[in-house]
């Protein structure tokens, strides 16, 4: 029999009055861990940690792809919706996207990292800014989603 994941989208969003801080997929295992250990117990912790891996991260776009058990795929959502800082910073995060495969999840990621840098994009152009970077930027972005590997 073999092992079965979810994977869940999410996203990062910060206040607009305070710079996000800069982190790695260690430092999201680490705020994944810690929220499991304190809402569930070490019962939550041993149950999802066992697979638990960031697939994707943007620091960017601030979203991530975060690979869970399907039996823990509940608590782990749970503890990232709980979760309000990340390295002393308020935060919120919302969970886009629950999938079974990863190929769904890059579709997702894809389509919410075109919208948003689309958005962010005409919001630029009011203040007239290069069109290129818009495109370069949607490049990059696909191109890092699409290199992720199960």
């Amino acid at each position: 029999m073999r092992f079965k994941n979810r994977y869940l989208l999410a996203e990062f969003i910060f206040a607009p009055d305070s710079d996000a801080p800069s982190f790695s997929e260690s430092d999201i295992v680490r705020l994944v861990r810690d929220a499991l250990s304190v809402n569930f117990g070490d019962a939550g912790w041993a149950e999802a940690g066992s697979s638990l891996n960031v697939k994707y991260l943007s620091p960017t776009t601030h979203i991530m792809i975060l690979r869970t058990p399907r039996s823990a795929c509940q608590l782990v959502w749970t503890a990232l919706t709980l979760t309000r800082q990340l390295k002393g910073v308020d935060c919120i995060i919302r969970v886009m996207h629950v999938g079974g495969t990863i190929r769904k999840s890059q579709q997702a990621a894809i389509k919410y990292d075109r919208d948003l840098i689309l958005r962010r994009a005409t919001q630029a152009l009011q203040s007239s800014a290069n069109d290129e970077e818009t495109r370069t930027l949607l490049l990059q972005s696909e191109q890092l989603i699409n290199a992720i590997a199960e």
